[in-house]
Order: C-alpha cells, then structure tokens, then sequence
C-alpha cells in the first residue's frame, strides 16, 4: 500500500482546514478525492524522481495539496488543478534546494571539515560572536532556517519592513569583523 492510498481526506487535513478552505472557495470533499486519488500517484513520482528522497517527497507532496486546499482559487477544471498543483510542488521543491544549499553553506562555516576547522572556524566564530545578539538571530533565521521576512519579523517581533535594512547591516558588520580579521580594509558586503 502506498502512501496515497493508505490516507483517506480527513487523515490528511483536520476538518478545521476544510472549513476554513470552504470559506475562501467551495470544494467537495468528493471532488477533491477524486483529484487527490487522479494525481497524488503522478506528483509523488514526480517530486521522488526529482528530488531523490522518499521521506521528503511525501512531506512536500502533502504541503502540496494542503496549499492547494487553503489557496483562494477561481473554478478550474482537473488538467489545470493539476498542472497548477506540479506548479506548487515545483517551487516546494525548489525552496527546498535552496534552504538545503543554504544550511550546508553554514554547517560549514559552523563546522568546516576537520583540515580546515582550526583557523576558518575560529575566525567565523569570533566574527560572529562579535555582533550583537539580535544580528545573529536574523543572519541565523534568514540563511540557516530559510525564513521569510516576515517570518523573521514575527519570530523576532519586529515589523517586517525593518528586515531588509537589518539584515544589510548585519551582513556588513560581519563583514567589517572579518575584514579587520583579515587586513582587509574597505570590507563592507
């Protein structure tokens, strides 16, 4: 038994979700098990073959199909659901490469391999440790854990206009620090 098949409609998605999607867009839970049963097994093969993990394609194929749930979407009929749920599962995919690219970027400034860890990681440790506390938290939230601005804004209860301009300057104070690390005068981004 697949993993499609194994779940019915109310094991992927509370009933508060579907209320609250019926309240931006009528949908049937019977039509909506139709096209799940149509193009769950296609998508799935789809992102699986894509992304080469198992684990990860039946998490993004669910957030696939409950963004399609709570999107305010006109009428369509089932060719271009589909296409539009490839669509989701494509950008899904592709903010997964990125946030993944992004974290082994800074594993391996927090954890460099063994022959170079002594003076690189020293050096990125200091750097960082010498911003203020609140500069770590945006650079850790914005290119570690992948959040949005406003993601960051909420996390750290600050407006989400002020993001931008925070995240700038902590760029260019880590780089300031590591520039005067290295002799390096002029270093800003």
């Amino acid at each position: 038994m697949t993993f499609h098949e194994a779940l019915s409609l109310p094991d992927l998605f509370d009933k508060k979700a579907v209320v609250c999607r019926e309240e931006a867009f009528p949908v049937d839970e019977d039509s909506f098990g139709a096209l799940y049963r149509s193009t769950a097994p296609a998508l799935l093969g789809y992102i699986r073959k894509t992304l080469g993990n198992a684990t990860m394609a039946e998490d993004i194929l669910q957030e696939t199909f409950y963004r399609y749930l709570r999107a305010d979407l006109p009428e369509m009929d089932a060719n271009r659901a589909k296409s539009y749920l490839f669509k989701i599962a494509t950008s899904l995919m592709v903010d997964h490469w990125r946030r993944e690219r992004r974290e082994k970027f800074w594993q391996s400034l927090w954890h460099p391999p063994a022959a170079v860890q002594d003076r690189q990681s020293d050096d990125v440790a200091h750097a960082l440790s010498a911003l203020k506390p609140a500069e770590r938290a945006l650079l850790w939230l914005a290119y570690v854990e992948g959040f949005d601005h406003n993601e960051i804004a909420s996390t750290l209860g600050l407006k989400a206009k002020s993001i931008r301009v925070l995240l700038f300057r902590a760029r260019q104070n880590l780089s300031r620090t590591l520039g005067r690390q290295y002799g390096i005068s002029g270093a800003t981004s």
